[in-house]
């Protein structure tokens, strides 16, 4: 990633020359009250896919400075050919969830352990991001993840990832849409269209019912990505990149 995406106060970096752009991105800050939780659930709404593109909730933790993400990624080739992909940067351990899970570790700028599915992807489907607190000891925490295809009524586990402490949730919680592709002028980064929906903390999956919820607060889009933003209740439409 071009920027450690789970802090809620982001230092945003442009990757321009001679007018090309490379990892454009926007994203989504919520003003969300300090605590110690165990769950983050959000739905989101690809309405337009584009090529090489990462739709994505962030997320930090309250005993640590490195936290994680979970999201959608399409491919450079095709805008169907899709992935789901959570990662924790500085994780001790994980494990494999469904069957056509796998575990990568990634380096680069930080280092830390990605569960991933590899899937098609459908325009204007509705998909349910979910991170969850497992099983805990002095050691570590194990987080799971999950995505569902609610158009479907279909659920991925991707696996889950344990952090080098105890861990809890903590207020920094963000949503980004990057362009992670070729370089392109900054007129022709490739044009989606996503919903957010409302963040919900601490669900309980049986009632159906969550301790808070929260929407953002304002927006940032790179300063060479075309786009713009609505930030309505319970809903945020974004469009990105385009002409």
């Amino acid at each position: 990633m071009k920027i450690k995406i789970f802090m809620l106060s982001i230092i945003f970096t442009s990757n321009i020359f001679a007018q090309q752009h490379q990892n454009g991105n926007m994203y989504l800050h919520y003003d969300i009250s300090k605590g110690s939780f165990n769950n983050i659930d959000q739905e989101i709404v690809l309405s337009k896919l584009a090529f090489g593109t990462f739709w994505a909730l962030t997320f930090g933790f309250n005993e640590q400075e490195e936290g994680g993400y979970i999201g959608i990624q399409t491919d450079y080739s095709s805008i169907d050919k899709g992935m789901f992909i959570f990662s924790i940067w500085n994780a001790t351990d994980a494990k494999k969830g469904d069957d056509n899970s796998y575990v990568v570790d990634f380096g680069g700028e930080g280092v830390g352990k990605s569960c991933r599915i590899s899937i098609p992807l459908v325009e204007s489907h509705s998909y349910r991001l979910r991170i969850w607190q497992l099983e805990t000891n002095t050691n570590g925490t194990f987080w799971g993840a999950w995505i569902n295809d609610n158009t479907e009524g279909k659920e991925y586990f991707l696996g889950k990832i344990k952090t080098n402490n105890p861990t809890t949730l903590s207020n920094r919680i963000s949503n980004f849409v990057e362009y992670y592709g070729d370089k392109k002028t900054c007129d022709n980064v490739p044009s989606s269209r996503v919903t957010f929906k409302t963040v919900k903390i601490n669900c309980n999956d049986d009632a159906g019912s969550c301790a808070k919820q929260f929407n953002p607060i304002n927006y940032t889009f790179d300063k060479c990505v075309k786009g713009n933003c609505t930030l309505n209740k319970n809903n945020s439409f974004v469009l990105f990149g385009g002409n």
